[in-house]
């Protein structure tokens, strides 16, 4: 249920607190050593964890406004247990902290002694140190006992803790096993009333998510603003309990990999957060459909363990934070749109969690994150088909505005130079610089998104753009899937499969077939070993599995590599274009070649993989700084190369 939330503090040693303003130290040179001593013993603080609910237990913050004594964070509500690498008590810390206070009186002493000859000049620098370091007030927090040397970080310590958080637990553990061994204690409860919002079928209340006094009326006056309920009705608050938590055993290694990269980010001097609490209303994930056209769908009738498969992409995955933003609360469904409002429940009744819901990546953060998915793996299935359903009913690709708009909007985009990760830049950058031929290539299939048969397979070399293989897939019983599409959604989903492979297989397209034996051989006399890199635009390393699955069943395992060098080339341009621009290869292709011969002939396989060449060629163009680029991208009202011919050349021809 709602997860506790870890967050380790590590206070005075905490390298994100390097950003917090800190006493100055005046010493004279004779003191400095016993000044060095006591600044060392300033730096011993133990490290705290703390537990907190599930919808706020992914912001795994460090706490960097927060200082002080641990005194300063001992509160009526705030009990916190020393780590084992404590060698003494609190009275023993404050002792030290008594000394350290002395040894500074005796070090300013020592200072003014030596200036004593300047006069009214070093009197005015001693009471400026009374005023601004001795007497400084602090500032207490509203709403415990935590004390702040600014108001700002008070206020901010306020509205994280008190108000964002309403389900926050102050007590504090030596270890991750101590504070979730406390999670399961039925008094792991929120100190605040929590409510449930009234309004039906609205999504927090089907999922189960509380709200305190204050976000709740933040909330109801979302609804009122979109216009889903009137102005003129009377919010009603209705008590509701904050779901037991509930432990699992990949939750401790995952809560300990989140402090090592948070630590990790404070020792680079970077104050980034925890993977904190998205938007009040989760992302639809129809509106991220369109990169994900064809994503591996998780089939009903599959004996897939969802926890093993969460471990393994887990420890795939261990540079990445884990949100548990949905852990703990219902299944949203199997509905398209869930927004605000959730009209068709789970049919299992779900509770999300490591068992029973994918892992995903997430997008707009400033760290590498991984989510739970809202939908359990079989609603998150269903609702896949459905938009498979929905895409093939409507037919036509709904451009938001136009070509013209997103061609501008991709044009600001590459004002700026683009990034890749360090990885990407290595391993396949570089091969492509020195113009090294089969050690980069790109990939692409078409396959049944229902039973992931394999119907067509194309593999063109990264810098020469040769052909490696093209080809139809002549299916034997050796590797014929086995799943019926009726299994899933019934005739129509049967039949949207059956056009599909009908146009995949059509006669005129004069594509060679080969079974799995053939397609073997072809690929070891095209050069193709474990070791070659393999680019492909989507949003993970499908096509690349697809094929090596295939050839799998054929009895070959030692022809494709392994998952680490594909390169889904979709998260590389996402984080480089604005958030809620398609990528959808039909749509970035004609938005960048408007002229190009290849325009509007997508979904077949090595037109797709040329497609892709052609836009890996700009992409590295774009990594460059603007002014070092090809000519042809230097200029901010260029789209397109000029032997594609724009649509501005023809507008300017035309004003001729």
């Amino acid at each position: 249920m709602p997860r506790p939330k870890s967050s380790i503090d590590e206070e005075g040693s905490d390298p994100g607190s390097r950003n917090q303003p800190q006493r100055r130290r005046r010493r004279s040179y004779a003191s400095s050593a016993s000044s060095a001593s006591s600044s060392l013993r300033r730096s011993n603080r133990s490290k705290r964890i703390r537990v907190a609910y599930a919808d706020s237990s992914d912001n795994m913050d460090l706490d960097e406004e927060e200082s002080g004594s641990p005194a300063d964070h001992c509160g009526d509500d705030d009990y916190e247990i020393p780590s084992d690498s404590d060698d003494g008590s609190e009275e023993e810390e404050e002792e030290e902290e008594e000394e350290e206070e002395e040894e500074e009186e005796e070090e300013e002493e020592n200072e003014t002694d030596d200036y004593e000859g300047h006069g009214g000049y070093h009197s005015h620098i001693k009471q400026h140190v009374k005023d601004l370091h001795e007497n400084r007030p602090r500032f207490k927090c509203r709403g415990c006992a935590q004390t702040f040397k600014r108001k700002d970080f008070a206020e901010a310590h306020y509205k994280r803790e008190h108000v964002d958080n309403p389900e926050r637990c102050y007590l504090r553990f030596s270890s991750i096993k101590d504070a979730l061994e406390h999670a399961n204690d039925p008094q792991h409860r929120s100190d605040q009333k929590l409510y449930r919002c009234p309004v039906e079928n609205c999504r927090l209340t089907i999922i189960g998510k509380v709200l305190n006094m204050a976000s709740l009326l933040k909330h109801w006056n979302m609804h009122i603003s979109q216009g889903h309920i009137s102005g003129e009705l009377e919010l009603v608050y209705i008590e509701a309990a904050q779901p037991l938590f509930h432990d699992i055993p990949i939750l401790g290694s995952i809560m300990a990999n989140n402090h090592s990269i948070l630590l990790e980010s404070a020792l680079l001097n970077k104050n980034v957060p925890g993977p904190e609490e998205e938007a009040e209303e989760d992302a639809d994930e129809d509106d991220q459909a369109d990169e994900e056209e064809d994503q591996i769908l998780v089939n009903a009738d599959e004996e897939i363990n969802i926890l093993e498969e969460n471990k393994v992409w887990f420890e795939s995955h261990k540079d990445h934070l884990v949100s548990f933003n949905a852990r703990g609360y219902r299944c949203a469904g199997p509905a398209l749109k869930t927004t605000h409002f959730i009209v068709e429940g789970c049919p299992a009744g779900a509770i999300i969690d490591f068992d029973t819901a994918l892992i995903k990546g997430s997008r707009g953060r400033r760290l590498p994150t991984m989510s739970l998915d809202s939908r359990c793996a079989s609603c998150h299935s269903e609702m896949r088909v459905r938009k498979l359903i929905k895409r093939f009913d409507s037919g036509k690709i709904d451009l938001k505005g136009g070509l013209d708009a997103l061609r501008q909007t991709f044009v600001d985009a590459t004002l700026k130079t683009w990034t890749c990760t360090k990885d990407y830049e290595r391993r396949v950058r570089q091969p492509v610089r020195q113009q090294l031929d089969q050690q980069v290539v790109i990939i692409d299939n078409e396959f049944n998104p229902i039973t992931h048969e394999l119907y067509e397979t194309s593999i063109i070399d990264r810098v020469s753009g040769k052909s490696l293989l093209n080809t139809l897939i002549v299916h034997t019983d050796e590797t014929k899937s086995t799943v019926s599409t009726q299994r899933v959604q019934g005739e129509k989903v049967s039949i949207i499969s059956h056009l599909h492979k009908k146009k995949v297989y059509a006669p005129s397209r004069g594509l060679p077939r080969m079974n799995v034996h053939q397609v073997a051989n072809k690929l070891r006399a095209s050069g193709i070993t474990p070791k070659t890199i393999f680019l492909a635009w989507h949003v993970s390393r499908a096509d690349l599995q697809l094929l090596r699955d295939f050839l799998a069943k054929g009895g070959y395992h030692d022809i494709l590599p392994k998952d680490r060098n594909c390169f889904p080339l979709i998260p590389l341009y996402r984080r480089n274009v604005p958030k809620g621009f398609s990528l959808r290869l039909e749509i970035v292709y004609p938005v960048m070649f408007p002229g190009s011969d290849l325009c509007g002939l997508n979904h077949r396989a090595e037109i797709d993989c040329r497609q892709t060449l052609k836009i890996c060629n700009d992409f590295d163009n774009f990594c460059e700084p603007v002014e070092n680029r090809d000519e042809d991208w230097q200029q901010p009202t260029r789209v397109v190369k000029k032997v594609q011919r724009s649509i501005l050349d023809y507008v300017v021809e035309g004003k001729r």
